[in-house]
């Protein structure tokens, strides 16, 4: 069975947002895991009746520690080699940041997803905005990784991102995504529908030249 790891830095945020589609996939025949900072029992409990399997780790969305940071990246590395996932698919920015670079090290298919940019993207003080470089240096490289996709849900975060990526090959990817969640968007959203735009990470894997 084919194993769908997504990487988030809540769990109330996956059971609001993503679960649908995580079990979409699990329908769709794939093995899902879930990497996130778990604080409530009932959602672990939840996730666990569709099949789930969650893995904790300490990771707080709004702090800066350095620190804490580099001991989620070691625990995250060592779920990962664990889990051999055939698709990582990654959320909010720092599992992004640490699961692309994972996947870039273990050259492993990985969706990289934004749903916004964030206060690093956002504040105008001179800590964040040198945050802001190191961050856009470590997105370079993880779209050097030529099994990486970049997923928008803002058409401006994905006009930002070709711009600092400065890249040919990652704006065709990008384009690429884009298109296909407008053209199932507009489509009428049946049952089957849905279905398909919630399968999309779980298709990507089934995809010979970017998945092997």
């Amino acid at each position: 069975m084919r194993k769908l790891c997504y990487f988030i830095n809540s769990d109330w945020y996956f059971d609001l947002h993503w679960i649908d589609r995580a079990i979409a996939s699990s329908d769709a025949g794939y093995e899902i895991h879930i990497i996130s900072h778990f604080i409530d029992d009932n959602i672990i409990n939840k996730f666990k009746t569709f099949g789930f399997i969650c893995h904790n780790v300490t990771l707080d969305a709004q702090s800066f520690n350095a620190l804490v940071f580099f001991r989620t990246y070691h625990d995250v590395q060592k779920i990962i080699k664990n889990i051999k996932p055939d698709l990582l698919h990654c959320i909010t920015i720092k599992p992004c940041l640490i699961g692309g670079v994972l996947a870039k090290k273990f050259n492993l298919p990985v969706i990289v997803s934004f749903v916004g940019l964030g206060r690093v993207f956002s504040s105008d003080s001179m800590p964040l905005k040198l945050l802001r470089q190191f961050t856009i240096a470590a997105y370079k490289y993880i779209a050097s990784n030529k099994r990486c996709i970049f997923m928008f849900e803002h058409d401006r975060d994905r006009k930002n991102w070709l711009s600092w990526l400065d890249s040919k090959n990652n704006r065709l990817l990008l384009l690429m995504v884009q298109a296909l969640i407008q053209r199932y968007t507009n489509i009428l959203l049946n049952r089957i529908t849905m279905s398909l735009l919630y399968c999309l990470p779980a298709v990507c894997c089934g995809v010979k030249d970017w998945a092997t």
